[in-house]
């Protein structure tokens, strides 16, 4: 198996254009202010109907090249003097990626860049083994979403008293394996034990107690299929879950292959209005709330350029109620797709 990372050179960004014009306020006129930053793709649904006036909220294409204005400058009609006036509009970045000079492209600096060749260092190689087990398989618990960079075969096992050098993560072995290798759970068994409560084709439910503080959640980690009549056995399967589910954290997160709102694909998308429904009426039975977070708002990319480039917001992390009371600070980070065509998503508590 061989992983390349991906080189962006274009990536949909959300911004805020603050005293704008309300001559500007139509399509047309989003699209001229925009163009001062990327290119315009849409903007949001309250944006659209006016709802809002304190700020417009679109979404632009940025490019390597961009320059980033903090602000614009556009001419407004004075109507007593029938002259135009220049009016200065505050533009303000939801998110930026970052960028490097030394490849030209988006989603990491220079200092990280692959092109650059540490001196009298040779790369690390990661080994990719397939092995043959049966039932079911288990992703990388850290990162919570389905990120090939992460799938490196290593030795999964206790450590005994002594074995821990600086450096050194050890985890405990575990059977949970499968041919299609759709989910893999990984942890640090020095800090964290890990009961598997229910394992399922789309998701597996564990139990998740730290050993120093002896508190637990409940963690389910998602994978959900790529057509959505078998997906209805995913929110099936949500929805019994929290039925069981009364007084404790619950966190749901990965990939669930599917988008809740068009505002959430960014291209071409044929997500059937019936598809993202069924996902909101799953999210709302089981009393879940998007988890807060930071980075890319698309989690997905197609891989393409141009007209077939098409970018959506597949994975994310959802919570209930408790978990929101327990962690009132908890977010979660959402960086560019690396080596995988998915967002690694880095969960954070506090």
């Amino acid at each position: 198996m061989s992983l390349r990372r991906q080189k962006h050179l274009k990536i949909p960004v959300w911004i805020r254009l603050r005293h704008l014009p309300m001559e500007y306020w139509t399509e047309d006129g989003l699209s001229v202010v925009a163009s001062g930053i990327g290119i315009l793709l849409y903007a949001d649904k309250i944006t659209k109907s006016c709802l809002r006036l304190d700020y417009a909220r679109v979404c632009v294409m940025l490019d390597y090249h961009s320059t980033l204005p903090r602000h614009l400058i556009v001419l407004s009609p004075n109507l007593r003097e029938g002259s135009e006036v220049p009016l200065k509009i505050d533009v303000e970045y939801e998110w930026l990626p970052q960028r490097c000079k030394q490849c030209c492209s988006l989603g990491h600096k220079a200092a990280n860049c692959p092109n650059v060749k540490v001196q009298g260092r040779s790369a690390p190689v990661a080994i990719f083994v397939q092995k043959k087990k049966s039932t079911v398989n288990v992703p990388d618990l850290a990162d919570t979403v389905d990120d090939k960079e992460d799938d490196v075969d290593q030795d999964f096992y206790k450590p005994e008293d002594g074995q821990m050098g600086p450096g050194q993560t050890h985890f405990q072995p575990q059977d949970y394996s499968g041919p299609g290798g759709r989910i893999w759970l990984a942890w640090n068994a020095l800090e964290i034990d890990v009961d598997i409560v229910r394992v399922e084709v789309q998701f597996i439910h564990c139990k998740v107690t730290n050993r120093a503080t002896h508190t637990s959640c409940l963690i389910s980690i998602i994978y959900g299929e790529c057509d959505s009549i078998r997906r209805r056995e995913l929110w099936s399967g949500l929805c019994s879950l929290a039925e069981d589910i009364s007084d404790d954290p619950w966190c749901i997160l990965g990939d669930f292959n599917a988008i809740v709102d068009s505002s959430e694909a960014c291209g071409r998308s044929v997500d059937s209005s019936h598809s993202m429904t069924e996902f909101h009426d799953c999210i709302c039975a089981t009393a879940l709330v998007h988890l807060p977070f930071t980075g890319c708002p698309f989690t997905w990319h197609n891989c393409s350029e141009g007209s077939r480039s098409l970018w959506k917001r597949l994975d994310r992390v959802l919570v209930n109620e408790t978990w929101l009371v327990t962690w009132p600070q908890a977010s979660y980070v959402s960086a560019l797709p690396s080596t995988s065509d998915h967002s690694p998503a880095y969960l954070k508590r506090v």
